[in-house]
């Protein structure tokens, strides 16, 4: 009935520790964050990584890339999109 737990991917990983950074208010709509290079320095991961959590991000409208200015937290995000049970939900559903 049940499956084991899993280890979370890199990816998932640095999802959600924007995403709690966002909940947190570390992060606030309109902010930039810190590029790949730098992202991917900070979590000691690949820009591989950093680049694939920015785009499942941006997929959910809690992230969006200005080309020539960076990439920001969205405007008019609704909290409730980034809740983590919310967020696993709505990863699973897209499996």
């Amino acid at each position: 009935m049940f499956k084991k737990i899993k280890n979370k991917s890199v990816v998932q990983t640095v999802v959600d520790s924007i995403t709690k950074a966002i909940i947190a208010g570390e992060l606030k709509p309109g902010d930039k964050i810190p590029t790949e290079l730098e992202l991917a320095e900070s979590f000691g991961v690949g820009r591989n990584s950093i680049r694939e959590a920015i785009k499942i991000l941006v997929y959910y409208g809690i992230l969006e890339i200005r080309r020539a200015e960076g990439t920001f937290v969205c405007n008019g995000f609704n909290k409730i999109m980034i809740d983590p049970m919310v967020y696993g939900v709505m990863v699973l559903i897209r499996s």
